[in-house]
């Protein structure tokens, strides 16, 4: 096993991931509460496991279970409020809604006429707005690939 990196655990924890023989919620919380890497032995004590469990248990429930309206996945999906491995779920459903809606058509954007699509047109498709969409873009940091592929 690698050496425990702490700054490793915060990049895996802020992208929803598990660390080592951590879980993405272990991860997350134990990146939270600032916690040293002696304290987070392999395997977790009894207590330490007991907490961590109490707390997922605790920001799953908080987080609840957004419905498949695009603009209410948009908002759960990237609302800061609540840990990354909460919402990496619905992040994933968006990116399949995404890739089964969008993705296939040659070239990218472009439908089988060949006639460029509108942000408009993949709005409405998506059943959203163009403003959700660029602001989605902009949080992953797509946008510019989205206006070039699009307008």
């Amino acid at each position: 096993m690698t050496r425990f990196n702490l700054q490793a655990l915060a990049n895996t924890a802020q992208r929803g991931e598990g660390y080592q023989h951590l879980t993405p919620g272990q991860a997350w919380n134990a990146h939270a509460l600032g916690m040293k890497p002696k304290q987070l032995t392999n395997p977790l004590s009894p207590l330490l496991s007991l907490v961590f469990g109490l707390a997922e248990q605790k920001q799953r429930a908080d987080f609840g279970e957004p419905s498949n309206a695009p603009c209410e996945m948009f908002n759960a999906a990237f609302d800061k409020v609540h840990p990354p491995y909460v919402r990496l779920s619905v992040l994933n459903r968006l990116r399949e809604g995404v890739k089964d809606h969008l993705l296939g058509l040659a070239p990218p954007g472009v439908d089988s006429g060949y006639r460029r699509f509108s942000l408009a047109e993949v709005a409405r498709v998506l059943d959203t707005t163009e403003g959700e969409l660029l602001a989605l873009a902009e949080a992953t940091g797509t946008a510019d690939q989205l206006r070039d592929r699009l307008n």
